[in-house]
């Protein structure tokens, strides 16, 4: 029984005395995001920072029938988005990247929809799309912004808000 055990007792004690299973330095696992990039005031239709252009369009009603319809109570609309990378990040796109909210609530998007939509994938620098993403929400709702929040790699969180079209 000690002679299958002693292979394995060998390689546990080297693995134990070699530096792998040191904690890492901190400061060398986690990048410094601390900078802060100029963005276009949340009043607007248009975010735009160092790294993406976003423009919203007025919102348009989308009728689908069947079991794709919205809930009753609800209206389905959908929002043309213009999305541009400015910078040699890669930006992350896709429908559930995006959100409505208004002072109370975050509204999540629909894959239902009538119009071409975003398809999951990244852009890159000079790169843009024009697509919509279709939201439910009930009648007598009208949110204010539309939120994007992709995660880009070596900058702080994104939430990139724009004002919507009446």
């Amino acid at each position: 029984m000690l002679r299958g055990c002693r292979p394995t007792l060998s390689l546990l004690f080297a693995c134990l005395s070699c530096d792998a299973f040191e904690k890492p330095n901190p400061s060398q696992t986690h990048g410094s995001y601390d900078i802060e990039l100029p963005q276009v005031a949340n009043d607007s239709p248009v975010y735009q920072d160092a790294d993406l252009r976003l423009e919203v369009m007025k919102a348009e009603r989308c009728e689908t029938h069947g079991v794709l319809a919205p809930a009753r109570g609800q209206v389905r609309l959908v929002f043309p988005i213009k999305l541009e990378v400015l910078s040699n990040r890669e930006v992350p796109v896709g429908p559930m990247l995006f959100s409505l909210v208004d002072d109370e609530r975050t509204y999540r998007p629909t894959l239902a929809t009538c119009k071409e939509t975003f398809h999951v994938g990244k852009l890159k620098q000079g790169e843009e799309r024009n697509a919509h993403v279709a939201f439910d929400l009930p009648e007598n709702v009208r949110p204010t912004h539309l939120v994007f929040e992709p995660f880009l790699v070596g900058r702080k969180a994104v939430v990139a808000k724009a004002r919507l079209v009446e």
